[in-house]
């Protein structure tokens, strides 16, 4: 069975000027049905961290629609926590920064849409006063009866999405169009084409001296978006996806919850996606290298999409020092990449604030900048994937173990059709030639494939259910991931 729908992670660094592609060799139809989630960080080299919170997350599609949020909050600042949004949309700007200042702010990075390639994206650099960032972005493609589209803000009712569609991700807010306002409001959510929906809500108020800062972060698992600022809560839930978009209601009485989004039709009839929370234990990794397997997927992902925090429980908001970070992460069998922000809770002195990214899969910070929880991507597995936590981080990051949770979604491979498996007397040499096999000399593999092979089993073009991206077994995991809620739509 062939693949239409395409999936890639592609990092990268903002050039300084002119025009720049963002491509994937495993991308070659994007100039059809293609779409981009681009997330800048304010950092300028990975595994380091910077001053200042700030981040900006863009969707653009092939036709060049979309839009792009970008938040910061100022690190330093004796009297109060300078907090903005940015909502760049729709005056066509695909990914920004704003200034490091105190007080009014600026951009001081704005993208434009020059073109569509079969392999992604070309942008321009329309504003550069400031240089250097570094950018980590999803590339989705499909063809044939796929479909995928991105959106600026729509407010609650949107009608230009790929009719019932299989998925939706979106960045939630509260701003006003082309426009800096005060507050930090940002948000991840996810809907499958069943109306499963859940969101990691975060919020930072700006805050006068000498009142202590403050952050709001929930994780939900039953709603698309969310932010609090003082105490009320204000959500976003997905009513319908019918033949000509979505529906939604706010529930609360702040203002308009604003948002950005990619819709997406899979291409593949037999693509599944699920959202599930996963837990991660406080102490992985503190003796070595330590492998642990979540499996809440019950497939093995092609895709996974990631919002890493530290909180402790669902659907319970928390403002102690465990709201002020976030983290997204996105990864492939073959691509991981992370960006975080964190900003100190509590403090009532010059506020202290931070940007993060990494080509590592997993990493989650504490509100003062330190490492929560760090690890790799070893494989993908059957029901999930595996990864590799450690307690020894880069230098000058310093580790300091907390427990938390992983909103996650995943996106299928395709499973093997049955009469493939019965009649094709080469799967076996086919199997052991394929790339996720060849990275490793084994010479268990063959017996292990006769064990394993069965009607049903998930195949992609870069995967092997039950194996990770060096043809190993997940037997000898230790499994100390755990899935406490979740979803699944197809």
């Amino acid at each position: 069975m062939v693949a239409v729908d395409q999936f890639a992670v592609v990092s990268g660094t903002i050039p300084s000027s002119g025009n720049f592609a963002i491509t994937h060799s495993d991308i070659t139809t994007w100039s059809t049905k293609g779409v981009m989630l681009l997330v800048i960080s304010g950092v300028k080299t990975d595994d380091s961290t910077g001053d200042d919170m700030r981040v900006s997350y863009a969707v653009l599609d092939k036709d060049g629609n979309g839009g792009c949020w970008a938040v910061k909050n100022v690190d330093g600042h004796a009297f109060f926590n300078d907090a903005r949004n940015y909502l760049g949309t729709p005056d066509g700007v695909f990914g920004a920064m704003i200034d490091d200042g105190v007080g009014l702010s600026s951009a001081v990075l704005k993208l434009g849409f020059v073109s569509a390639g079969t392999g992604g994206p070309t942008l321009s650099v329309d504003l550069a006063t400031e240089t250097g960032f570094v950018f980590k972005a999803f590339l989705f493609a499909t063809s044939g009866s796929g479909e995928a589209v991105a959106y600026g803000s729509a407010g609650l009712t949107y009608t230009g999405a790929p009719a019932a569609m299989d998925l939706y991700i979106g960045t939630i807010g509260q701003g006003t169009a082309n426009s800096i306002t005060t507050h930090h409001r940002m948000g991840i959510g996810v809907v499958l084409g069943d109306l499963t929906q859940m969101c990691v809500a975060h919020a930072i108020n700006r805050t006068a001296y000498p009142d202590p800062s403050e952050a709001r972060s929930k994780i939900h698992t039953d709603h698309f978006g969310s932010y609090d600022l003082t105490g009320t809560e204000d959500t976003l839930l997905i009513t319908a996806i019918n033949a000509n978009g979505w529906s939604a209601s706010q529930l609360g009485g702040g203002p308009p919850i604003e948002q950005i989004g990619l819709g997406i039709k899979f291409g593949d009839a037999d693509r599944t996606a699920a959202l599930v929370i996963e837990d991660v234990a406080d102490d992985l990794g503190g003796s070595g290298d330590e492998d642990v397997s979540f499996t809440g997927l019950g497939f093995s992902p092609v895709f996974v999409l990631a919002g890493l925090t530290l909180l402790t429980a669902d659907d319970t908001e928390a403002t102690d020092a465990t709201a002020g970070a976030f983290s997204l992460a996105m990864f492939t069998p073959d691509d991981t990449a992370c960006v975080g922000v964190n900003s100190e809770v509590g403090t009532t002195g010059p506020s202290n604030t931070h940007s993060f990214a990494t080509p590592t899969a997993i990493v989650a910070e504490t509100h003062v900048g330190q490492i929560g929880y760090w690890a790799s991507l070893k494989g993908m597995l059957s029901t999930g994937f595996e990864c590799t936590f450690t307690q020894t981080v880069p230098a000058p990051l310093v580790s300091d173990p907390q427990p938390g949770k992983m909103l996650v979604l995943g996106i299928s491979g395709l499973p093997m059709p049955p009469a493939e498996v019965a009649t094709d007397v080469h799967v076996e040499e086919e199997l052991l030639t394929h790339k996720a096999l060849a990275l490793e000399e084994d010479v268990h593999v063959t017996e292990t494939l006769h064990a394993v092979i069965a009607p049903g089993d998930f195949l992609d073009s870069d995967t092997v259910t039950g194996y990770n991206a060096r043809g190993e077994s997940e037997a000898g995991s230790t499994g100390r991931g755990g899935s406490e809620a979740g979803g699944q739509g197809g």
